[in-house]
């Protein structure tokens, strides 16, 4: 039971602070734009290229042809926008889960009423509530602007949005679970995010020597969350569901990384 109330408190605490507020207002900022200058000249652009048989003509250069497989042209140009906008956003979002706490030393005082990996597993989950909310809030502009701009695709897009919100959550878990990692080690969230560069830095600079020595192995493929982007970019549900156990193992694996760290350090 703690754990669900600490999710909660960190979902509460995203609009109990100034940060917190300012995060969503860059990211609401954002996506308006993201929304009226991108999503919807590319939809008009694709429908005008799917009625004139230029589509695949369009897409297939790009490695995308397989997103003319979604039932709107919206719903295809949100998944392509969302793969790479939104985990920036859960980075930032998700860098204070344990650092300012450690850093003030108030945790001592939660660690009286809850666990250690009550708390850092119920800061997660918390985190992962505000990804989810980002998701659906999106997605719902969208539908909306289907509902607008081509009513007749709303029901098969409606069907389609399940999908989509899976595949967005899980490949949005292993970076929460990453900020988590980074949190822990951290005494401030510029600290975490920081701590969060130099460690993608350093794990990139580790596989590219990785495969200057060894070859290129799948392994070396699925080490850094959003590996699996690039590849989903390319596909429509339910071909998108084949890659989930990718980022479930990441999360799995930071998420260990993770409690270790924050069991050893002193609150």
């Amino acid at each position: 039971m703690s754990l669900l109330i600490i999710a909660r408190d960190e979902l509460v605490r995203l609009f109990a602070t100034r940060r917190g507020w300012l995060s969503v207002a860059a990211f609401v900022a954002l996506w308006a734009l993201a929304l009226i200058y991108v999503v919807v000249p590319i939809t008009r652009f694709l429908a005008n290229s799917d009625e004139s048989g230029m589509l695949e003509m369009v897409l297939g250069p790009l490695g995308l042809a397989a997103l003319a497989g979604w039932p709107s042209p919206q719903l295809a140009v949100y998944w392509v926008i969302a793969l790479y906008l939104l985990p920036p956003f859960a980075v930032l979002v998700a860098a204070d889960q344990t650092a300012s706490d450690l850093g003030r030393g108030t945790l001592r005082f939660h660690a009286l009423r809850a666990s250690r990996p009550a708390i850092y597993l119920g800061r997660f989950s918390g985190q992962c509530l505000v990804q989810l909310g980002l998701v659906l809030a999106t997605l719902a502009t969208v539908l909306v602007a289907i509902g607008v701009q081509t009513p007749d695709r709303l029901p098969d897009s409606l069907l389609a949005a399940p999908f989509v919100v899976l595949n967005l959550m899980v490949l949005l878990l292993p970076w929460v679970a990453l900020m988590g990692v980074c949190s822990a080690v951290a005494r401030s969230p510029r600290q975490a995010t920081l701590y969060a560069v130099l460690a993608w830095i350093v794990v990139t600079l580790a596989l590219s020597l990785a495969r200057d020595a060894f070859g290129p192995l799948a392994l070396f493929d699925h080490v850094m969350p959003g590996s699996e982007a690039g590849t989903l970019r390319g596909l429509a549900d339910p071909a998108t569901l084949a890659l989930l156990p990718v980022p479930l193992i990441q999360t799995l694996v930071l998420l260990a990384l993770g409690l270790f760290a924050f069991g050893r350090r002193d609150l």
